[in-house]
């Protein structure tokens, strides 16, 4: 652009793309806008990153002139406000779903040890064997939340995957309890159930977990993106981190003798710093 102003202060845009956007929250016309605003603060919330709604928003804002920052942009354009909300709910069923199964199968498996009475301190390796593995199975959310360790030891392993696995290796060294027979080879497939929830899916939902946290921000960033570039060209005014990416453009795009006769019928004198870099 030749008649602008080129913008080097980020906090006024970013000051005019908030003010922008929360003025759209709540008129008709943008329910979607005002859930996803909605959403962003309770989950701000919830993650105790404070209440001040306006300074979440400054605060996202400011990721919009990091380096990188246009292709990122370019590929969440691709989605709109409701997309996201149908992500959203859709990745937090998956990871809700995922939970049930895990803790039905830790519940069943503490019904096994409690049915025979059969405690931690009866149990082999005690607390940092099988018995505080199922018991985190069986609370996998609140063990998630309290980022308590959700891997097999070679403690759990060695029990359940011995090639002379018998009730026996329950129990602690030299010890019996009565009724582990029993419950051996249910226990030991319980395991295996978990331990192929772990190996696997695990990993889905760990990312689904780690997107539910961030799909509300990535909705809201292209909306203050959109606010922001709305501003500029209303105003006639090219924020500066701009600069290097529509350089580039011209560069590209241009025959080089073009831009040099372009340039020196407007510049005829040139200072150029930091040569040697």
């Amino acid at each position: 652009p030749v008649n602008c102003e080129w913008m080097i202060e980020q906090d006024d845009l970013i000051e005019h793309a908030v003010s922008g956007l929360m003025s759209l929250v709540g008129t008709p016309g943008n329910e979607a806008l005002t859930e996803v605003v909605n959403r962003f603060a309770v989950s701000n919330m919830e993650d105790t990153k404070g209440f001040d709604i306006v300074q979440s928003l400054t605060d996202l804002a400011k990721q919009l002139f990091s380096e990188g920052a246009d292709a990122y942009l370019h590929s969440l354009s691709r989605y709109s406000l409701a997309d996201y909300m149908e992500m959203h709910a859709a990745y937090r069923k998956y990871c809700a779903d995922y939970e049930q199964r895990v803790e039905a199968l830790g519940t069943k498996a503490m019904g096994l040890l409690r049915g025979i009475g059969m405690g931690v301190e009866h149990c082999n390796r005690g607390k940092t064997g099988f018995y505080s593995f199922f018991a985190r199975m069986e609370s996998f959310r609140d063990s998630v939340r309290d980022k308590k360790s959700l891997i097999i030891n070679s403690y759990v392993a060695n029990v359940f995957e011995n090639a002379d696995y018998s009730g026996d290796l329950l129990c602690k060294p030299k010890t019996t309890f009565p009724g582990t027979d029993d419950i051996a080879q249910p226990l030991r497939e319980i395991y295996f159930q978990i331990k192929e929830l772990l190996d696997g899916p695990m990993v889905d939902y760990n990312t689904c977990r780690l997107l539910i946290g961030r799909l509300y921000s990535m909705a809201l960033l292209g909306e203050l993106d959109r606010q922001m570039r709305a501003y500029a060209k209303d105003n006639e005014v090219v924020p500066i981190s701009d600069f290097n990416r529509l350089i580039n453009k011209v560069v590209q795009e241009e025959p080089m003798p073009f831009v040099y006769e372009r340039l020196d019928r407007r510049y005829h004198n040139f200072l150029i710093d930091e040569f040697q870099d």
